[in-house]
């Protein structure tokens, strides 16, 4: 985790919480190096670092699209090359969680999108590569579900949105009242698009777990 208060969480539940950023290569070899000199080896690696964001193409300067894909993409790539050697020799698992967005596209959603096509091209890529060593690689694609990502995002996601210009500021005033004036859950109404009922972060929880050990 970045956080001091998640670390903290970790260690309450009896975790070892190592202090690890995936876009800071440093971090990636201490953490590595870490798990090794624990003596246990690895038996799974799940890729849970994920930043969102949202916006019109046109309002995304490249160091906002640099910045989403050195953590849905890149942080992957690095921390699995630093674990794989530790993974080859358990024959482990690793565990990719994607989007639906890895699939699909809509307006306002192009670069994280992006981000999330091109991790399943990882994912693929990287099952092909293993799996003739022995390891295992899947990836979960949730819907929507009950995380921080929106809060995290919320600044750069009004700050795009904001600085959009014409004649696509427009729609992203529209979108920008509906980030500030959320609608409230209809729960006689069919979910839709604009009526979405977000998962528990358990349900993930128990497909990565069925991915780690079936």
């Amino acid at each position: 985790a970045r956080k001091p208060a998640h670390l903290q969480q970790l260690q309450a539940v009896g975790a070892t919480a190592l202090a690890l950023d995936v876009c800071k290569p440093a971090q990636v070899a201490a953490a590595a190096a870490q798990v090794r000199a624990a003596g246990q080896g690895l038996y799974g690696l799940v890729h849970n670092a994920g930043v969102g964001g949202i916006g019109l193409l046109p309002s995304w300067p490249d160091a906002d699209v640099q910045s989403l894909f050195d953590t849905n993409v890149f942080g992957p790539h690095r921390l699995s090359n630093a674990l794989l050697p530790l993974l080859l020799a358990s024959r482990g698992r690793i565990v990719c969680i994607g989007s639906q967005g890895g699939s699909i596209t809509m307006p306002f959603m192009g670069p994280y999108t992006m981000s999330k096509h091109a991790l399943e091209a990882y994912a693929a890529c990287l099952r092909m590569e293993l799996a003739p060593q022995g390891v295992a690689v899947s990836i979960v694609q949730p819907g929507a579900v009950k995380t921080g990502i929106g809060d995290n995002g919320r600044v750069g996601n009004e700050a795009r949105l904001q600085a959009t210009p014409p004649p696509f500021d427009e729609a992203a005033r529209a979108a920008l009242h509906g980030l500030q004036n959320p609608m409230p859950l209809k729960a006689e109404e069919p979910e839709s698009a604009h009526n979405r009922r977000h998962a528990d972060p358990a349900a993930v929880a128990a497909t990565v777990l069925q991915a780690l050990g079936d």
